[in-house]
């Protein structure tokens, strides 16, 4: 068990479902994708005309004037069924959380939203190339981000229990090589109405994110940052933190997990306590 799967890693755990004070970005989220779900499928009818203006069409590759549907996209889902927004919802409420809590509100973000534009790419250049679709194929539904959060989340917690068809207790990494590996079979089978590419390319972007230790709002120009109040004052203070300092640090929480891992969580002391929760500080400010 790592350092990541234990409660003093965190200050706070994930909160549900909670419309009062500050909202997580998983919920606000949920609440687009559930709003225009809503007025779509209940106001609109019977053309749902929203879900259909907001989805990626084979035809918009060619036509920049189009290319906002691959973002928009991601926020629609089947007007005629719950469970298509149901689903991805779900898992984005049972998974996102801990994804959103390792990386910070802003990352997760900026993760989620490249994966959308990311999976309905994927999806066009596939079905433009390989699956001879017509230009009026449409796709739409946030799929391919969750499947990146699920890649995400099983890599992060490996170990952590997923309750497979709600009922079948698994690891996470389990859980997660028999949704994508289901994506994979799937792929071959040109008769399937899901986007399957899309899936497979928020996974491997994921996969990408984890290995590669991205973190994407440092990639960005300083011009293109979200700006924060941090971002416009100027510091009144300067503070200086040698490398050295957190080289000791890493190598002493190294040390503490392996004698958690050997003995228990119970035998450390408080001074141990207090390295690894030094340690989570440090990481969770890494990727803000």
């Amino acid at each position: 068990m790592g350092l990541s799967d234990r409660e003093y890693y965190r200050e706070e755990q994930p909160r549900g479902f909670d419309l009062s004070g500050p909202r997580t970005m998983v919920t606000n989220l949920i609440l687009i994708n559930v709003g225009i779900f809503l007025i779509d499928a209940l106001l609109l009818q019977p053309d749902h005309w929203l879900s259909a203006g907001m989805g990626m069409k084979i035809g918009s590759l060619t036509e920049p004037w189009n290319w906002w549907q691959l973002l928009t996209s991601g926020f629609a889902h089947d007007p005629t069924t719950i469970m298509h927004v149901g689903g991805n919802m779900l898992l984005l409420f049972f998974l996102g959380r801990d994804v959103e809590q390792r990386y910070g509100r802003m990352e997760f973000l900026r993760i989620y939203l490249v994966m959308i534009v990311l999976s309905a790419f994927v999806w066009a250049l596939c079905g433009k190339f390989f699956m001879d679709y017509g230009p009026q194929h449409l796709c739409y539904g946030a799929s391919g981000a969750v499947s990146g959060i699920l890649v995400l989340f099983a890599m992060n917690f490996p170990r952590r229990t997923i309750l497979f068809m709600f009922f079948i207790p698994m690891p996470a990494w389990v859980f997660g090589a028999i949704i994508i590996g289901m994506d994979v079979v799937n792929s071959f089978d040109s008769t399937s109405q899901t986007a399957h590419s899309a899936h497979l390319a928020g996974a491997a972007f994921a996969f990408a994110y984890y290995k590669g230790r991205w973190n994407l709002g440092r990639m960005l120009p300083g011009k293109l940052r979200w700006p924060t109040k941090a971002m416009t004052r100027k510091p009144k203070l300067r503070v200086h933190a040698p490398d050295d300092v957190y080289n000791n640090l890493d190598g002493e929480a190294d040390r503490v997990l392996d004698k958690v891992h050997r003995y228990g969580e119970e035998s450390l002391t408080p001074q141990e306590r207090t390295t690894l929760e030094a340690y989570s500080r440090r990481m969770r400010q890494k990727h803000r």
